[in-house]
């Protein structure tokens, strides 16, 4: 039986309610498919969907959790650390900037410790005050609503120009986040850019590429692309 302590029972009991934001489905956009990850009241799934609906590679579902804690404005959500053999230990994951019915991250810089005690877990996040950033999954509602936002293929070179400064900008803010994410650094920032702009960022494919050839006779855009 895992160790539940008093002061992890009092935050269970204080936040009961106030958990259920982080309960749901949630999609991280890639070029062409999409990360799924369903959190229910007692497990996660994860899969890769790819256009259609198909899932892809591998799935893991109804992985058991041990609880989902709040810890300042963060949500901790504790799993079996799939690398223990010995004896039952686990590790936490960290999501924060949640905004319901919209997003939540999941922070890359989170703590990685594994425990043998989940009040561990909950203390050491309780404590560290990390700027955390991470990998950022929209909710199954808010991408209905991203669909119906304006279609890449309609932007104009004005439109790119905007576009990439705001690339190479916050590609220069948040250059030290790339280390720690370094798969999914790039498609971060385009989709925030491209929702800031109120363009639709699923399935993409290779729009990038084939825009910035389209347009890089523009002077302009090719100081841009050399910032990139």
């Amino acid at each position: 039986m895992k160790k539940i302590g008093l002061i992890t029972l009092v935050l269970t009991l204080a936040i009961e309610a106030k958990t259920q934001n982080l309960i749901g489905e949630w999609y991280a956009i890639d070029d062409e498919n999409l990360a799924e990850l369903v959190i229910h009241e007692d497990s996660i799934k994860a899969r890769i969907l790819v256009p259609g609906g198909d899932s892809k590679g591998s799935e893991r579902t109804g992985i058991k959790h041990f609880g989902i804690y709040e810890v300042h404005d963060k949500r901790i959500l504790i799993v079996p650390d799939d690398t223990s053999v010995d004896a039952v230990r686990y590790r936490a994951m960290t999501f924060f900037n949640i905004r319901d019915g919209i997003s939540v991250e999941l922070a890359v810089n989170g703590i990685t410790m594994v425990s043998k005690e989940v009040d561990k877990l909950i203390d050491l996040n309780a404590s560290d005050t990390t700027r955390l950033f991470g990998n950022v999954f929209y909710h199954k509602d808010y991408l209905q609503l991203l669909n119906k936002k304006q279609n890449m293929e309609t932007m104009t070179l004005p439109e790119f120009k905007e576009f990439l400064a705001a690339y190479v900008n916050k590609r220069e803010m948040y250059s030290y986040r790339e280390r720690y994410m370094p798969a999914t650094f790039q498609q971060t920032l385009i989709n925030s850019i491209l929702i800031e702009m109120a363009f639709n960022p699923i399935n993409k494919k290779d729009w990038f590429n084939r825009f910035l050839e389209k347009y890089l006779m523009d002077k302009e855009v090719e100081a841009l692309w050399r910032k990139m």
